[in-house]
């Protein structure tokens, strides 16, 4: 080989030193066009870059630099590398065909990782055109030789036997013209080791598109699209027994033939107990067919098959992920299933993070199936059916197969786990799960080493005669924290769906068949609902949860010759808005034969154990009213049964009632006194729910004067504290204060708090005695004083606690504040600052005066009170202000002397009174008129002067009056009492009435 030139050496010369010394007729012209390189490990340049090479996202090429070998495709033809194994790709005409890259290639056998075909930058690539012409292809014998039964496939047009990565960067295709059906060939065989094929796009043949043959190893097929225009191309991908690694990823595909046995998206073929495919991995590919149409020589729209067969086959190791199946089996029905594994012998299985839309499953053809048959089940030690979404599941017929099919009369050896995935059913006359195992009739709980859980099924077992999970002769199969729709086929009557007649085809959510399934295992059940189906109680709900009691299964209908349950025994316990299960809330414990009462919390909206409902479905507690509705059932797990727990059937359903809106209380605090002296008055606020809080914002108070009340101006009612007693925010102290004497009356609002839940109470608070009478401690004694304005001696009052009152932790001091009138006359207090002392219970006499006036008998003059006191029992009472009653004279004896002129009756003061008319002061009287006086005696004696008066005389100065002048002799005279006397003579020019 002659020695090649460095990777920026001029075109021409690598041209010439391609052909050699001796140049071939016709090269000058097309030499510009070879562009095969031999790259050094350690100087790629960016040109390299520009080439245009892509990967999928999840499946990164090498770095360049590692590529010690890259030809670039730039011809559409299918002619013959000149010089195989030069390290250059050229045709005799100097191109670069993907056959001449792929010749190279496997002529060269480098290493893995160093050989890259790729596409010419300067290429815009386009359709290699495929015919029938063998000439045409690299391989022209059989692909099936050696242990194939698929036969189609008599050659290949693209053989790949090397390490390579082959990247056609979705530019350039390989199909027949006028999607014929042509050629009886693989499009491309890769038979060797560490072959990776990325960005195949739109590459078909009347066969297989790609062959992976008995030496493959490490082989990854990524990043196209293929979708055939009629059904002529009969297989994506193939793979034969004795390969080994290989991933098919990020691909899109639709179209292609479809049947049971060898045409379709994938299949694995002459893969035997000795020579098995080991490690075969499908992930991130999209397999769709349109919901109608054809699938024959004009269309494709409605073709779909299987993914991936493995009918009859031995597979190490089989794992489909992150795929998406797309109108499965919906417009044609070729007796396929997604995955079909009947007769084939897998050690482990994983399907996983799978989309499968709008299926349909026809009769006898499950979506994943092991085998229907004794003949045709299928030998798997572990599988994983995990994380999938199975949506919108159609029946085109009524049938028992299921979407999972496991195998019939068959077990599984190491581990079988079906768990997380939704099974979404739009149309349901058939099982979700179905499996007839291995035993018979008689009672068993042999492990099975199958569990089934944490799945969400809707809309299976619509049938009458059918279940969403049927099991039969099969032993302990574990079905935990699975939930079921209200789509979900059930027993309107409940209680029948407890356990049911042995080997009966009955519409249960799970139906242990027989007494070969879980022992026909009887289940524990909610008391509330009675055997003959009815429920005298609603169970109610309070503070979001029910206090459900269960009990072990006695008496019909559980079985008789069905296993009970040992203990210790796990309760799953669900929410159910009808008769299915649509919520699993928990599991609990029991550990005694015996009925108990469990308390079971109820979710709220935005729970994660109501995330896979489906939007506007019914939860246990309505989001706008906190309403609880619904009822609450149980399926028993025992543990006892063996290294498989066994499981019961779904129980009857107890109905529930009530509301998880917080319901208040409002009351006395206990121990509260009423009437109460003490200043703090105590609340308790209780709540049906955890509020986010309560402030004194949130409870009213009102104050209402009392007969006690001195200023209802001044009560000034307050909440002064709100203090939560419990970490749950349930139960509360409230105390209010006020000023003077009054009946408080606490109260919540509707509306004015909100439940952790989020709901705000609709209510106000209940309260069965919600008003305190607060007593003012404080009182004057006395209230009022009668002031002899000048009297120095004057009078005394004091300023005390009532009985009972608390003692004064401090000192209470008072300020006196006399009003206007009181500083007018000069009313003042010896000691116009007292104090209660602290422990004490009055300030002692307080003495109070007023300055000599000619004051108005009977003014009144008020001297306020002001307390302070660190003792808050105290502090800023409203206090009595002490009324001053103020005279000039002593107020004890009243004369009031009248004149009468006139008068027609002189006999009595009263006649006198009568008949006659009254001077008033100033009026002018004849010399010698008669006039007669009449005189009101009345004792007016009060407050510190009351007392009767004895020995009164009544004297006039006019000594013609009476008796010389003596009007009147009053031995006593009673206090309120008044007398009247009258004396009538001639008048003298000297006015005697005093008016």
């Amino acid at each position: 080989m002659p020695a090649r030139p460095a990777p920026d050496a001029p075109r021409r010369d690598r041209a010439a030193l391609r052909a050699g010394t001796a140049r071939r007729p016709g090269l000058r012209a097309l030499a510009a066009r070879r562009w095969s390189r031999t790259v050094a490990a350690l100087t790629a340049t960016s040109a390299l870059m520009a080439g245009g090479v892509t990967a999928a996202a999840a499946d990164p090429a090498p770095a360049e630099s590692t590529w010690t070998h890259e030809l670039l495709v730039d011809s559409l033809a299918t002619t013959v590398d000149a010089d195989p194994g030069d390290g250059v790709c050229a045709t005799a005409a100097g191109e670069c065909t993907l056959r001449a890259a792929i010749m190279e290639s496997n002529a060269l056998n480098a290493g893995p990782g160093e050989v890259r075909i790729g596409v010419h930058p300067d290429f815009a690539g386009g359709r290699i055109a495929l015919v029938a012409t063998q000439s045409t292809w690299m391989r022209t014998t059989a692909l099936s030789a050696g242990g194939g039964t698929i036969t189609g496939d008599g050659g290949a047009v693209f053989d790949v036997l090397a390490p390579v990565t082959i990247d056609l960067e979705n530019k350039i295709t390989a199909a027949p013209n006028n999607n014929a059906d042509t050629p009886a060939a693989a499009v491309f065989h890769l038979n060797g080791p560490d072959i990776t094929l990325r960005g195949v796009d739109q590459s078909f043949s009347a066969e297989t598109t790609f062959y992976v043959g008995p030496n493959a190893s490490n082989i990854h097929i990524t990043g196209g699209t293929i979708a055939t225009a009629n059904y002529y191309p009969e297989r994506f991908v193939l793979v034969r027994g004795g390969a080994t690694d290989v991933r098919i990823s990020n691909y899109t595909v639709s179209g292609y033939a479809s049947n049971d046995d060898a045409w379709g998206w994938g299949y694995v073929d002459g893969a035997t107990a000795t020579n098995p495919v080991r490690g075969l991995v499908v992930d991130g590919v999209t397999y769709t067919a349109n919901a109608t149409g054809a699938c024959g020589a004009s269309s494709a729209a409605g073709c779909s098959s299987s993914p991936m067969s493995l009918r009859g086959q031995t597979v190490t190791d089989f794992t489909f992920t992150n795929n998406t199946v797309v109108n499965f089996n919906r417009a044609v029905s070729a007796s396929t299933r997604i995955m079909d594994l009947r007769s084939a012998t897998v050690d482990r299985f994983v399907f996983a993070n799978n989309t499968i839309t709008t299926p349909q499953l026809r009769a006898g053809l499950p979506l994943i199936e092991f085998g229907g048959t004794a003949a045709t089940r299928a030998t798997v030690h572990d599988f994983e059916i995990v994380d999938n979404v199975f949506a919108g599941v159609t029946a085109a017929t009524e049938a028992e197969s299921g979407a999972i099919r496991l195998p019939f009369g068959g077990s599984v050896r190491d581990r079988g786990l079906i768990a997380r995935n939704s099974f979404h059913a739009a149309t349901g006359p058939t099982q979700a799960i179905y499996w007839q195992g291995p035993g018979s009739n008689a009672l068993s709980v042999a492990p099975s080493n199958v569990v089934i859980e944490d799945n969400a099924f809707d809309g299976w077992g619509s049938a009458a005669s059918r279940s969403t999970i049927r099991l039969r002769y099969a032993g302990a199969v574990t079905i935990q924290r699975n939930t079921f729709g209200t789509g979900s086929g059930s027993q309107v009557n409940t209680v029948a769906e407890e356990a049911g007649a042995v080997d009966a085809i009955v519409q249960t959510l799970v139906n242990n068949r027989n007494l070969g399934s879980n022992g026909k295992l009887n289940t524990w059940y909610p008391t509330a609902r009675a055997a003959d189906n009815t429920q005298a109680t609603l169970v109610g709900a309070e503070r979001c949860t029910i206090d459900l009691e269960v009990a072990p299964p006695s008496g019909a209908p559980a079985l008789a010759t069905a296993r009970n349950p040992e203990t210790p025994t796990t309760l799953d316990l669900y929410w159910t808005s009808g008769t299915a299960a649509e919520v699993y809330l928990e599991s609990v414990t029991v550990t005694e034969q015996a009925p108990q009462t469990f308390t079971v919390t109820l979710p709220l909206e935005g729970d994660d154990r109501l995330a896979h409902l489906p939007a506007g479905a019914t939860i246990p507690v309505n989001p706008t009213t906190g309403e609880v509705a619904g009822g609450l059932r149980l399926q028993t797990q025992d543990p006892n049964a063996g290294s498989t727990t066994a499981s019961s059937q779904f129980s009857r359903v107890a109905l529930l009632s009530g509301t998880c809106r917080p319901e208040l209380t409002i009351d006395q605090a206990e121990g509260q006194a009423d009437p109460a002296l003490t200043r703090d008055l105590h609340w308790t606020v209780t709540s049906s729910l955890p509020l986010t809080g309560l402030d004194a914002a949130d409870v009213d108070l009102e104050a209402e004067a009392t007969d006690q009340t001195i200023d209802a101006e001044r009560l000034n009612p307050r909440i002064v504290s709100v203090t939560a007693l419990d970490e749950e925010n349930t139960v509360f102290t409230v105390v209010a204060r006020v000023d003077d004497s009054a009946l408080l009356r606490a109260g919540i609002a509707a509306g004015a708090v909100t439940a952790e839940s989020g709901w705000e109470n609709d209510a106000p608070a209940a309260s069965t005695d919600a008003e305190i009478t607060y007593v003012n401690p404080l009182v004057l004694d006395p209230e009022q004083v009668t002031l002899l304005a000048g009297d120095e001696v004057g009078e005394s009052y004091a300023v005390s606690t009532r009985v009972g009152a608390p003692v004064p932790a401090d000192d209470l001091a008072f300020r006196t504040v006399p009003d206007a009138v009181a500083t007018e006359y000069d009313v003042r207090l010896a000691n116009a600052a007292p104090t209660i002392p602290m422990g004490g219970s009055s300030t002692g006499a307080l003495t109070v005066t007023a300055g000599e006036s000619d004051v108005e008998a009977g003014t009144s003059a008020m001297v306020g009170h002001e307390v302070t006191s660190t003792d808050v029992n105290y502090d800023g009472l409203v206090v009595q202000s002490l009324d001053v009653r103020l005279y000039s004279t002593s107020p004890a004896l009243q004369l009031t002397k009248q004149a009468y002129v006139h008068v027609g009756d002189t006999s009595t003061p009263e006649s006198i009174q009568a008949t006659g008319t009254e001077v008033l002061a100033g009026s002018r009287l004849g010399d010698g008129q008669a006039v007669c006086f009449v005189w009101t005696v009345a004792n007016n004696s009060r407050d510190t002067w009351a007392t009767e008066l004895t020995d009164v005389v009544v004297r006039d100065s006019d000594t013609r009056l009476g008796d010389d002048g003596l009007i009147a002799e009053i031995p006593a005279l009673a206090v309120g009492e008044s007398r009247q006397y009258a004396s009538c003579a001639p008048l003298v020019p000297v006015d005697s009435r005093r008016g």
